[in-house]
């Protein structure tokens, strides 16, 4: 059901990109850092689970459709995890897909809201002990998440962004667990 949800979006975007007039679509990349954690089913015998560091990179293409909208697919490769106890930390790598609407308040200032649609590319789990092996998670290959977040645009060819990403699908069944990613984000357009 995701999937088709993804291959339609992405006709979509496909057909609105099509139908744009080139001098309303902007270019460019962003990179930043991801606060992430995982959140979700906590049985009776909580897991004490510490935010890991990580970090996303990719590009963006915004279409501005009028003063006050605009669409901004991206395409990312994002690091998230967690670690558990302080002793295992879990890291995940995703190739993600975000599709963000966003509302401007002001010409400089958005609330953006959207989809987001994650691949899994790489996962592991690595004991804090450096002689225990690595071994993988099982993690989910995909994930689809809700973003929220607000944009600014510091100049013309500047921007940054604080976003949400909370995951709806789960990442694993037992424990049944989500994505919870917060990004800060600065970004150039082209």
């Amino acid at each position: 059901m995701m999937k088709k949800i993804f291959i339609l979006s992405v006709i979509v975007i496909g057909t609105f990109f099509k139908n744009t007039h080139a001098q309303t679509v902007n270019f460019g990349a962003k990179a930043g850092v991801n606060i992430s954690t995982f959140h979700g089913n906590r049985s009776s015998n909580p897991i004490d689970r510490n935010s890991l560091v990580g970090v996303h990179a990719g590009f963006i293409a915004e279409a501005r459709i009028s003063d006050f909208f605009a669409l901004q697919p991206e395409l990312l490769y994002s690091r998230v995890g967690v670690e558990e106890e302080n002793v295992v930390k879990f890291r995940l790598d995703y190739i993600i897909i975000p599709i963000m609407a966003k509302f401007y308040l002001v010409d400089k200032l958005s609330v953006d809201v959207g989809p987001q649609f994650g691949f899994l590319i790489n996962d592991i789990a690595k004991f804090n002990d450096d002689d225990a092996a690595k071994f993988d998670t099982d993690a989910s290959t995909f994930e689809f998440a809700i973003n929220t977040g607000i944009g600014i645009n510091i100049s013309e060819k500047w921007f940054s962004q604080v976003r949400y990403s909370f995951g709806i699908t789960t990442i694993s069944e037992n424990p049944d667990i989500k994505n919870g990613v917060l990004q800060l984000s600065i970004g150039h357009k082209f």
